[in-house]
């Protein structure tokens, strides 16, 4: 087998285990807006990623075929996907209708049977045959004019929802602004890899890297899911907070005329859907007797034997003049039950997030176990375990090895969250040598410090005692994130660990970079969950926000603690300094 064929299938492989976690996380989520959408996009994009690998190890051209057209029931559904999502998230869910859905899907259900009848009709791909006569080969597909009518349709569905997050982008505060555009370039990025793909432009071995580049795009949708709930608090959806309130609504203009009306006030009415350019008296006969001066106005009233508190508001432009009305039905004898339902949903959020992160504190060896093969079978491929490789493939190997670490890392963080958050976090004291921490971390992080040629050193005190009682499974993950975090920051110079006595009571962890460094304001929040800084650095960082959170936690529960020395662009040092106990007390 190719060793960039089996590297190719790893990275699928870490592909597809991305998104069956994404598609757990939002089946465990209470239904939000736009879930639907992200669930057929989430599903297609694993379908993909799937039947690619399946196409790229079977071994005969028939196999390989069946295998393309299981892609194709899933390929035409991953724009439309995306178009419905980003569609939702800006505010035009009242815009596109289940009968819009449903046109925008016939294309691609279309494409779905010229696929399946392939072998008779030929209108996805016209000859088929193999790139190479070696015992896994990528399929080489001479494409028909179905392939172009999908191409087509794709891109310009992709364009749209671009506009439609570039209009987020605009109208957003930063902190969805932010969002918005690693969203713009995480549905961008594929479609240039598939286009580069498509045109052979840039032929990499015959593989298609496109199903793998929409595991970026599922994962920055799980990362914006767990930080900002993007789904459930951009502001751009002003129609759906709008048609969603449980008071009636009516605004009226300033002849007071109804300019809109929402679905409680028209029940309330029981008026029909041509309520729009009707004057008010229509609705209320009493509203002249109500509110005469048409001022900031509260009185109880009664509709159809309910008791209403109507609270009128002049709605007034930025020159003070008045433009409209807004009047507000509360409805008083229900005032009680609701006021209940709102205990009842607070408690029924509180037990969905429970039960969300048990979820993820329950996947700890499901999600662990395979990524740690991947890393064990990629290191025996970067050590020549399968023979020899290339500089290009060795290099490769190493892509691997830190892509594989990066998201072994954030896995690991996201279920410590939830093991906090559940209360499941256990310190099992023993005795370990302190090169146990080392060793435990030095083969993950090299392969990012080597990435960035980087200078990275370990050392030992000789004051140290041969063996101390703690954790060492969680004071691993307190050095890992910490060294992680000081290679992420640091493009040039070095970073030292260093373990040493503080005192006689009292060993310390210390970690020192070179790297950006960290602003003074920012030094007291970066201990908190998703809390990241603005580092203006030219190069765009990953991570979840979560590392230094953990470290934070796990430090306290251990009874040390964390310091932090910083100067922007000189580096930073991170020191934990926890109880010395060398025997059992």
């Amino acid at each position: 087998m190719d060793p960039n064929h089996l590297i190719f299938i790893f990275f699928l492989a870490v592909g597809f285990g991305i998104s069956i976690v994404l598609i757990i996380r939002i089946l465990g989520s209470p239904s939000t807006h736009g879930r639907t959408s992200l669930i057929v996009l989430i599903i297609a994009v694993a379908l993909w990623i799937f039947g690619y690998a399946m196409e790229l190890v079977s071994v005969s051209l028939d196999e390989k075929l069946i295998w393309k057209k299981i892609q194709f029931t899933a390929i035409p559904f991953v724009v439309p996907g995306i178009f419905w999502f980003t569609v939702d998230l800006s505010g035009g869910r009242g815009w596109l209708t289940l009968t819009k859905r449903l046109l925008l899907g016939i294309i691609p259900f279309l494409c779905v049977l010229l696929a399946l009848s392939n072998d008779q009709v030929g209108l996805i791909w016209t000859t088929a045959s193999l790139e190479s006569n070696q015992d896994v080969s990528p399929l080489k597909l001479q494409y028909g004019i179905g392939l172009y009518i999908i191409l087509i349709y794709s891109y310009v569905l992709i364009v749209t929802s671009a506009f439609f997050l570039t209009k987020t982008i605009i109208k957003s505060k930063k902190l969805f602004r932010n969002q918005a555009i690693i969203m713009l370039i995480g549905i961008l990025l594929p479609w240039a890899a598939n286009l580069a793909y498509v045109t052979r432009l840039i032929p990499l071995f015959g593989l298609d890297i496109t199903p793998f580049m929409l595991t970026f795009t599922n994962f920055i949708f799980l990362i914006g899911f767990l930080k900002v709930r993007l789904s459930d608090i951009l502001p751009i959806a002003q129609d759906f907070i709008f048609k969603s309130m449980t008071e009636g609504v009516v605004v009226l203009d300033y002849k007071e005329q109804i300019v809109e009306i929402n679905p409680v006030a028209i029940k309330l009415f029981e008026q029909s859907d041509d309520y729009i350019g009707n004057r008010f008296t229509e609705l209320l006969p009493e509203w002249e007797r109500y509110n005469p001066s048409r001022d900031k106005y509260i009185q109880e009233i009664t509709i159809r034997n309910q008791d209403y508190n109507l609270r009128t508001d002049p709605i007034l432009n930025q020159r003070n003049k008045l433009t409209g009305y807004l009047v507000i039905f509360t409805n008083v004898t229900e005032f009680n039950r609701k006021e209940k339902q709102i205990h009842d949903a607070h408690k029924q959020a509180i037990e969905a997030n429970r039960l969300k992160t048990q979820l993820l504190a329950n996947v700890n060896h499901d999600l662990r176990t395979p990524l740690s093969t991947i890393m064990g079978y990629a290191e025996m491929l970067h050590t020549g375990s399968f023979g020899p490789l290339s500089l290009e493939q060795e290099n490769a190997t190493v892509e691997i090895l830190d892509s594989t670490n990066k998201l072994l890392v954030f896995i690991n963080n996201i279920i410590g969250q939830a093991q906090f958050e559940t209360g499941r976090i256990v310190i099992k004291e023993r005795k370990f040598i302190p090169d146990e921490l080392i060793e435990g971390i030095r083969s993950t992080v090299q392969y990012l410090a080597k990435k960035k040629n980087l200078s990275l050193s370990f050392d030992i005190d000789p004051g140290v005692p041969d063996k101390i009682i703690g954790d060492p499974y969680w004071l691993k993950q307190i050095l890992l994130n910490l060294v992680n975090n000081a290679l992420k920051f640091t493009d040039h110079g070095a970073v030292n660990v260093n373990i040493y006595l503080a005192d006689q009571d009292h060993w310390s962890m210390r970690v020192r970079d070179t790297g950006i460094g960290i602003p003074i304001e920012a030094q007291n929040r970066i201990f908190e969950a998703f809390q990241q800084i603005d580092t203006k650095a030219p190069v765009i960082t990953s991570g979840s926000g979560l590392g230094l959170s953990i470290v934070s936690e796990l430090v306290s529960l251990m009874k040390g603690t964390i310091n932090l020395e910083s100067e922007v662009g000189k580096g930073s040092v991170f020191t934990v300094c926890l109880p010395l106990i060398t025997e059992h007390e």
